[in-house]
């Protein structure tokens, strides 16, 4: 089973800043964690390198706790490992990229494409994500809902990026009175 987003749906957020700085920002390791932790994650490590082409390869590690609904409790773990390889190359006068999430202890993957591409004011970044779930019967359910856990975090996630970029300081530890989490 395999669900995945349409280009009609992806994720669509521009930013007012230069490519080159929102990519610098994006593959930083610093802000690999912060984003991690932004999304309440816990034991966050991340490890970056560059490529011969001049590209990144990120690696993020990363418990996440999740209330799933009654029908998936027993199915996926209410703490998850969570492993996130993430891989960026440069495309024309942009940049283009992949990532894998494998969820340790569920047979869940959760894998997405995007572009990053120069506009005439700032840029444009694009996700399409997607997901398979190996279990008989409801795979199709849970990877739907995955699918949309997954788009209302990384919209949080740009959010941050957003509010980041804009030069907002001491958004780590997240206070949640001021930028609550969004509804899941």
């Amino acid at each position: 089973m395999t669900t995945k987003e349409s280009t009609k749906e992806a994720l669509v957020y521009e930013y007012k800043q230069d490519i080159a700085v929102v990519y610098e920002e994006i593959t930083s390791e610093e802000y690999i964690v912060d984003r991690a932790a932004w999304n309440i994650a816990d034991e966050v490590t991340a490890e970056i390198h560059s490529t011969a082409s001049g590209g990144i390869n990120m690696t993020l590690d990363r418990y996440v706790t999740r209330d799933y609904p009654k029908a998936f409790k027993h199915l996926l773990p209410a703490k998850a490992h969570m492993i996130h390889i993430e891989e960026w190359e440069p495309d024309g006068d942009g940049y283009k990229g992949t990532y894998n999430v494998d969820v340790k202890g569920a047979p869940v993957v959760v894998f997405s494409e995007f572009t990053l591409k120069r506009k005439s004011t700032g840029c444009e970044l694009r996700i399409i994500h997607g997901v398979t779930c190996k279990i008989p019967l409801v795979g199709k359910k849970i990877e739907q809902y995955i699918l949309k856990q997954t788009r209302d975090q990384f919209s949080d996630q740009l959010r941050f990026l957003d509010l980041r970029l804009s030069g907002v300081a001491d958004l780590i530890p997240r206070d949640i009175s001021k930028y609550p989490l969004p509804k899941r």
